[in-house]
């Protein structure tokens, strides 16, 4: 283990405000996520969505980097973080600061999603963040909640790791958590999307 002025007494928040700074080389390696067929998967995502688009959990804005924000089905895109460190990063994004007309960036509680009217998106993202979330649970009812009705064309879009449904491999998540976490930015891996 290493020493770290990061712990489980601190909000996400406060994590991820910490960690801003160096946030994209790890979860931003391109070599990395070439290899884990992370690109892949987020440039799959970012081709299927459309209309009035809203990010669960933005951080540094990686995902629009796979997004064409200025392609005309795109009619709008917000990003929510709790993290005012990772938002600040995310508004400096080449792919976002010129679409800054039809991108906002609001710092709030996933859980909660306050000032974020009922179903009020086309399409609700969200890339690697339920691992991270205090109640996951509380997230994706607000998700629900913001996302205009099915019958309308609303969908919501996950693209996360989660816990194994090998029994195997569950059983090493689930023993091998309380190391991991603290190691992989407060990342539980054995999360059950």
């Amino acid at each position: 283990f290493h020493s770290s002025p990061v712990d489980a007494s601190m909000t996400s928040a406060s994590r991820y405000d910490f960690y801003a700074g160096s946030y994209d080389k790890i979860d931003g390696n391109k070599d990395l996520s070439d290899a884990l067929g992370l690109n892949k998967l987020r440039c799959k995502l970012g081709k299927s969505v459309s209309g009035e688009i809203l990010e669960v959990a933005i951080g540094t804005g990686l995902q629009s980097e796979y997004t064409d924000l200025s392609s005309p089905r795109i009619k709008s895109y917000t990003g929510i973080d709790s993290s005012n460190g990772m938002l600040s990063n995310a508004a400096l994004r080449d792919s976002i600061r010129s679409n800054e007309k039809k991108v906002k960036l609001m710092q709030m509680d996933a859980s909660t999603m306050k000032g974020l009217p009922s179903d009020s998106f086309d399409t609700v993202i969200d890339t690697f963040s339920f691992c991270v979330f205090d109640d996951p649970e509380s997230v994706l009812k607000e998700m629900k909640r913001v996302v205009k009705n099915r019958d309308a064309g609303g969908r919501i879009i996950l693209l996360e790791n989660s816990v194994s449904t090998n029994p195997f491999l569950k059983g090493i998540q689930d023993f091998t958590e309380p190391i991991i976490t603290p190691m992989s930015r407060w990342c539980r891996w054995n999360v059950n999307v």
